[in-house]
Parts: structure tokens; C-alpha cells; sequence
């Protein structure tokens, strides 16, 4: 992966300008401040084309509260959650607890209100059992936008782990990594031209590079995200309820 400073100067040097060092490049001016802003913009706009770009997936984990259902997503090294993949979580198998790794089935938090949320709330600080659902929150604090929680409430500190898509990174320091690759720095570069020539208001260049930038992100999705050979299903079941079956005594023992 190619840092700031790096992209900075490979556009620079398509631009034939003086490249920035690690001394200067945080007191950059006129045309070098302004490949900086290109990076950044262009960086952003390939981050936003696809949520789930490989480069983004991240695995978390949260140590379960015994008695608490609700939880914040954690972030991992800093990443912010952007989406969180609800097929991945699973308890973490352990010896120590005597559970082996188990997915969570994922629900909608309406179903968990009407039909588990008593039970669980009942458990008080001991909780129920071993948790076999999750479902999505809208966080542990007023600050989270997004969280999950589990059924039944836990009733031992069990590991809950999962994937989820970090949001684009800021940069500000040379040394900051894209995360994006490095034989696709060329896709990068040509969005931070097309970026450049709008700000300079050519758009004759402009016009050739946003061609150029969306040809070449073709191609980097092609080789990053191939198509699937058949389709999946992702629709989750909301059907049922205690008269249909779905939920019984058994669902929260």
C-alpha cells in the first residue's frame, strides 16, 4: 500500500512539478497543496463506489457482559464501522467455556422486542444462556449511530466475533496508508487528474480523465470483486412467531 506522501508525488510528476518531502509536505502550497487535496478527493470517491471493497473488510470482536444484551461496535485499530456483515457473527469457540464456535442467526430488533426481550430482561445480571441471535441497535451510547445486540442474554462472558466494512480513512500524515492495494495506484492517480483538471477548470482534460478513472475502476472491481457464478438469497426470514412456531421455550432456554 502506497502512503500520502508517495501518491502525492506520482501525481506530482505527472503534473511535472516538484515533489514534496516528509519535511515540507505538511506545509505544502499552490500546486503540491492542491495534488493533496486530489489524492484525498479521489481516494474518497473510489472508497464510496463500493461498500464492500475487500480492502475494507475488517474482523472485530466484543467480550460479552453477562446479563447485557446490547453492545456498541467496537472499532479495530482505529477503523470506524461503516457496515457490518450480520451472516458473520458466531460465539468464539472455547475449551475454558465448553462451547464451540456457534453462528448467530440474525433478526430484526422488532422481533426480539416482541418476542425474547422479556425473557431476558427477567434474567436481570445472570443472564439465560448461551446467545443464538443478533440483531441491530442503534447503540449502547446516545453518541453510536449503529450496534448490535444478542439473545439470549448471556449468561457466561462469551466472545462474540464479526465482520464488518470500515469507512474511509482520513489522511493527514505523510506515512498514512490507503489501504487500496498498491499495483492500483494508477486508478487512484487517474481520479485524482480528473480532480485536478475540475479544479483548474479544464474540461476537456477533465472529461478524459473522469473516462480514463471510471475505465480503470472497471477494471480494478473485475479483479477485486469477480462475479459470482450463481445468486444467493440474503432475505432474512421475519416470518412467524410464538403461534407459528418460530419461537418457543425452547428458543430461549
Amino acid at each position: 500500500m502506497s502512503t500520502y506522501l508517495e501518491l502525492t508525488n506520482l501525481l506530482l510528476r505527472r503534473l511535472n512539478d516538484t515533489e514534496l518531502t516528509q519535511s515540507n509536505f505538511a506545509t505544502a502550497t499552490s500546486t503540491q497543496a492542491s495534488a493533496k487535496d486530489c489524492i484525498r478527493a479521489a481516494i474518497q470517491e473510489i472508497y464510496s463506489e463500493e461498500t464492500t471493497w475487500p480492502f475494507r473488510y475488517r474482523s472485530g470482536s466484543q467480550l460479552l457482559t453477562v446479563g447485557q444484551e446490547q453492545y456498541a461496535l467496537p472499532s479495530s485499530a482505529g477503523d470506524e464501522v461503516s457496515s457490518v456483515d450480520w451472516n458473520s457473527f458466531r460465539i468464539q469457540g472455547s475449551t475454558v467455556l465448553g462451547v464451540s464456535t456457534t453462528p448467530l442467526e440474525f433478526i430484526s430488533h422488532d422481533e426480539w422486542k416482541k418476542y425474547l426481550r422479556a425473557t431476558d430482561e427477567d434474567s436481570s445480571t445472570t443472564g439465560v444462556g448461551i446467545p443464538r441471535y443478533v440483531f441491530l441497535t442503534q447503540g449502547a451510547t446516545a453518541n453510536d449511530y449503529l450496534g448490535f445486540g444478542v439473545s439470549p442474554s448471556p449468561s457466561v462472558a462469551y466472545t462474540v466475533l464479526f465482520d464488518y466494512n470500515a469507512v474511509y480513512p482520513e489522511f493527514e500524515d505523510h506515512d498514512d496508508e490507503t489501504g487500496i492495494p498498491e499495483r492500483f495506484d494508477y486508478v487512484i492517480i487517474n481520479y485524482a487528474l480528473k480532480h485536478f483538471y475540475m479544479f483548474k477548470d479544464n474540461t476537456e482534460q477533465a472529461g478524459y480523465w473522469s473516462n480514463e478513472a471510471k475505465r480503470s475502476l472497471a477494471k480494478m472491481r473485475r479483479n477485486l470483486m469477480p462475479k459470482q457464478d450463481g445468486i444467493r438469497s440474503r432475505v432474512v426470514n421475519y416470518g412467524g412467531g410464538v403461534g407459528s412456531g418460530r419461537w418457543s421455550i425452547g428458543d430461549i432456554d
